[in-house]
């Protein structure tokens, strides 16, 4: 019987603490924490502290953005200057570098005289002719007999020598030696039968026997 006592006597206070909690619990009691200002301050601040929670959060991802896009600037900005102080190499080795030499013209040179030359014509044979007859009439005037006859022969010979000179003479004409100075160092004379106004100093062009100016 004692042991039985002593378990309603502490089912008692047990049962009590369960009432309380239920009370506390029941919607009365929480609109009464509700109106309690230090909870309402408390909620406030809870609130305000989320909200500047959230705007901090968004100067973080806008400033991080800002920075992305900075260091991508900044790289572009590298690349071109990269890419600035590859050009000015390339036009400092450009300019570094000689011109290759031009190609020398081996037939190209420069006038430096024109010379005029007699040149003889060609016997026909009609000066020969002419000058044996007046050989021959010249050497009938000299003497008699075999000594007229012997003047005559050697007349006619020197008179058909004598002859054919002068026909040479009277065909003959004047061509023109032109020397020319090579660009490669040599030197080249080249006859032709007309100058065409060609003068020393001019520059021309050697092809085999003939001069074209440039």
């Amino acid at each position: 019987m004692n042991s039985i006592r002593s378990l309603r006597s502490t089912s008692i206070p047990a049962a009590l603490l369960m009432a309380a909690l239920l009370a506390a619990c029941s919607p009365q009691t929480q609109q009464d924490a509700a109106a309690d200002p230090q909870v309402v301050a408390a909620a406030a601040k809870a609130e305000e502290a989320e909200l500047k929670a959230k705007e901090a959060q968004e100067a973080l991802d806008k400033a991080e953005a800002e920075r992305k896009a900075a260091v991508a600037e900044a790289e572009a900005a590298r690349s071109q200057a990269r890419a600035a102080e590859r050009r000015a190499e390339r036009s400092q080795v450009a300019a570094a570098t000689p011109p290759p030499p031009k190609p020398v013209c081996v037939d190209c040179g420069t006038v430096t005289a024109i010379t005029p030359v007699k040149v003889k014509g060609s016997g026909s044979g009609i000066g020969v002719a002419l000058g044996a007859i007046a050989g021959v009439a010249a050497g009938n005037q000299v003497g008699a007999g075999k000594g007229t006859d012997v003047a005559k022969v050697v007349g006619a010979i020197g008179g058909g020598f004598a002859g054919n000179e002068i026909e040479k003479r009277v065909r003959g004409s004047t061509v023109y030696d032109v020397t020319v100075s090579l660009d490669n160092g040599g030197s080249r004379v080249i006859r032709v039968a007309t100058t065409d106004g060609l003068a020393t100093g001019e520059r021309v062009r050697v092809s085999g026997e003939n001069l074209f100016r440039l």
